[in-house]
């Protein structure tokens, strides 16, 4: 069975993801309530173009990705995809 190809375009602008502060952050006297992983992201995937995600050790590029692929299953995240040209489903989107 073949599945068929549908090029899509994917934009995203102001992806912000927190997650609750861990046990440990508010043993060492954090005050604040959530932790913001990544902040103000940025960027699109165009068919035909090859897309690198670059950064330092650290920097929420493994993160980033698995935002997308709704690897993370918990936290909040705010301004997720901001324009899809072609309605999929998450479950069908391959990254």
């Amino acid at each position: 069975m073949v599945l068929p190809f549908v090029p899509l375009t994917i934009a995203f602008k102001d992806v912000q993801y927190f997650v609750d502060i861990p046990p440990e952050m508010k043993k060492h006297g954090s005050d604040e309530k959530r932790l913001q992983l990544l902040r103000d992201i940025r960027g699109s995937f165009t068919p035909g173009i090859l897309t690198a995600l670059m950064g330092v050790s650290g920097s929420g590029k493994t993160t980033l990705m698995d935002v997308f692929s709704g690897r993370k299953t918990g936290g909040t995240i705010q301004k997720f995809v901001e324009e899809v040209l072609e309605t999929i489903e998450l479950d069908d989107m391959i990254v």
